[in-house]
């Protein structure tokens, strides 16, 4: 889903979710934005609403967000809309950084 200012409508980021497969019912949040519009509240708002959507039309029960251990603002999202820190680790995907995933579940959604 694309993201826009809603005076100007340009496009500033885009959200999406996958579905995982392991554990059932769990969604994966992934999310990109102009750092030219960082530090505005689009991110928040526009991950907030996404994660809302997983749990309310999609009928999630857990989801997770992966991002580099070095990427502050990223961090800062995950636990600024109520997720918690499950892991610290390797890179899956061959990359030599470590990667945090963070988690929320349907019981302890801080973000309404």
């Amino acid at each position: 889903m694309l993201v826009e200012t809603q005076d100007t409508t340009k496009v500033i980021g885009e959200v999406g979710l996958v579905w995982l497969d392991d554990p059932p019912q769990t969604a994966e949040v992934g999310y990109v934005f102009d750092p030219e519009f960082g530090r505005q509240g689009f991110a928040t708002e526009a991950v907030t609403a996404l994660v809302h959507a997983a749990f309310d039309a999609f009928d999630f029960n857990l989801v997770v967000a992966k991002t580099d251990e070095v990427n502050a603002p990223s961090r800062a999202l995950c636990e600024r809309i109520g997720m918690r820190l499950l892991s610290r680790s390797e890179s899956s995907d061959g990359r030599a950084v470590m990667e945090c995933v963070y988690a929320v579940n349907r019981s302890q959604n801080a973000t309404r």
